[in-house]
């Protein structure tokens, strides 16, 4: 997709989110393959977007990890 501004955004909670199911290697992002959660998560980032004057993003605009990656994801050097 090229450069593009985007958040990286923690989230520290007592309920596991639902994780973006991702497929091959590409890491496709097909919508009817994602839980009810992750399309309810999607649906209120988008009206947030669209209300603060922004386009409204696509399946590809929300990913979901758990943290097992985050130290080396925020950092981007591989490590904590």
């Amino acid at each position: 997709n090229g450069w593009h501004p985007h958040f990286h955004i923690l989230i520290f909670s007592k309920s596991p989110l639902p994780s973006t199911n991702f497929k091959g290697k590409k890491r496709s992002v097909v919508l009817h393959e994602q839980s009810d959660e992750w399309i309810w998560i999607l649906e209120r980032w988008k009206s947030i977007c669209v209300r603060v004057g922004l386009s409204s993003p696509n399946e590809f605009g929300l990913d979901i990890q758990d943290g097992s990656q985050a130290g080396e994801y925020i950092s981007k050097f591989g490590g904590d």
